[in-house]
């Protein structure tokens, strides 16, 4: 199921950032996703969405993340390209998420793929004090 997958994608990536507990400057532990809201595929875009949402919704409800909530920051790539790197690039500068889901479409992916593996490193865990 979608919706198992999503969560599971949830999970791992909320945990992973235990490595990085403590106490947080921040009440909220922002994710970003990349997801065709408008556009050819935005069935698939919008369902993905909320389906990610639902997940959130889900472990928030049972105490979040080292107890901090999850903040979902959504961009639509229209199935684009272009948009897709617009869209990492503001969420990686300025919604300074920490990890992000998307994109949703084969040749959004590697757009940025490249990108996003270089800024693995790069992610401002600074949210958690060790």
């Amino acid at each position: 199921m979608l919706k198992n997958r999503i969560l599971a994608i949830l999970v791992i990536v909320s945990l992973s950032f235990a490595l990085f507990s403590g106490c947080n400057k921040s009440d909220t532990i922002k994710i970003g996703a990349i997801q065709p809201i408008s556009g050819q595929v935005a069935a698939y875009g919008t369902q993905t969405r909320d389906a990610i949402k639902m997940a959130i919704d889900e472990i928030n409800a049972n105490g979040g993340v080292l107890g901090k909530k999850l903040e979902l920051v959504v961009e639509d790539d229209e199935a684009n390209p272009e948009k897709t790197m617009n869209a990492f690039i503001k969420l990686t500068t300025k919604d300074k998420v920490i990890g992000f889901i998307g994109a949703l479409t084969s040749k959004c992916s590697l757009a940025i793929t490249e990108d996003a593996q270089a800024k693995k490193s790069s992610y401002d865990f600074s949210v958690f004090n060790q």
